[in-house]
């Protein structure tokens, strides 16, 4: 599923390139706009070109694309699903825990609201279950975020842990550039396999007389241009990394020392994606004893052990 800021920014970038650059919608005003199911569902925008009237599938564009066909299959998977509530107030940048945060009693996410006093507002977090003891008592969303901010901070390891995660770093990275080469080689494969099963069914239509048997062939080289033109996009997605591993490693050896600074000094995404990655779960909070210990990620819980044994 998408983000909506994502789907946002997508969205526009497909309405802007269709108005402007493909005929005869490129000569409409800035004013007339596609409909929205239209945009989403054009294979056009993967680079591809796709016709029932003319026979074509899949067909490899000479333009350059907007969104690989991973994306465009979300996209279709995103249009069949359940539709999003609306956003809410109580939602979005102001309360970056909310989801993660729960309650210490029951275990319930805790909800966030705003409070309005005589001269300004207030922002906290409060359970709503009913019978839990906590029901109702608000916690000042700032006392949690300090707390976790805490948390964060314990789980900075040391120098020499750091050391061995660069080592570690160096042989995953070995192992991932191995894995590309090795995707690499084997979807050239399946290229060619399918390549030769389009040639041998183009024959097999040329011979045949019978309109169904010819029907059913189409459809199939139709599935195999699809498949043939993901397995390209894929190929070209399994490069080996453009970066060198010094200049990749520094952001994450960043991230891993100073998890706590990224919370004091990032945005609402950041400080986001760091809980995801820092915790392996939510962050039971009492409002009176504070946060309780969570449970941690992998990464940190593997450098932890190592710290723990004296490395």
């Amino acid at each position: 599923m998408f983000f909506p800021a994502f789907k946002a920014v997508y969205l526009c970038a497909v309405h802007f390139w269709v108005r402007e650059y493909l005929s005869p919608w490129h000569r409409l005003p800035s004013s007339v706009g596609l409909p929205i199911c239209f945009i989403l569902k054009q294979p056009l925008f993967t680079g591809h070109i796709c016709s029932e009237n003319y026979g074509i599938s899949w067909l490899k564009g000479h333009h350059e694309p907007l969104i690989s066909i991973e994306t465009f299959e979300k996209v279709q998977a995103c249009r069949q699903g359940i539709a999003k509530a609306p956003s809410r107030a109580n939602l979005g940048e102001d309360f970056v825990l909310r989801g993660i945060a729960a309650c210490a009693s029951c275990g319930t996410p805790l909800r966030s609201s705003w409070s309005t006093g005589s001269t300004k507002r207030y922002a906290y977090f409060l359970c709503q279950t009913k019978g839990c003891e906590a029901y109702g008592k608000s916690i000042p969303r700032d006392r949690i975020e300090g707390d976790v901010g805490a948390l964060l901070k314990k789980l900075a390891p040391t120098e020499n842990v750091i050391a061995l995660a660069k080592a570690m770093f160096r042989q995953a990275w070995d192992q991932r550039v191995t894995h590309a080469r090795a995707a690499v080689t084997s979807a050239k494969s399946q290229l060619t396999a399918i390549d030769k099963q389009i040639d041998g069914l183009l024959t097999r239509v040329l011979d045949a007389t019978n309109a169904t048997v010819i029907r059913s062939y189409e459809s199939k080289i139709s599935a195999l241009e699809k498949e043939k033109a993901t397995l390209a996009d894929q190929l070209a997605h399994h490069a080996e990394p453009a970066r060198d591993f010094d200049e990749k490693l520094e952001l994450t050896l960043r991230f891993i020392a100073n998890p706590w600074k990224l919370w004091e000094k990032g945005n609402h995404a950041l400080r986001r994606t760091l809980l995801k990655l820092a915790f392996a779960g939510r962050i039971a909070y009492c409002r009176n004893k504070g946060a309780r210990t969570p449970e941690i990620t992998l990464p940190f819980k593997a450098l932890g052990g190592l710290e723990g044994k004296g490395v």
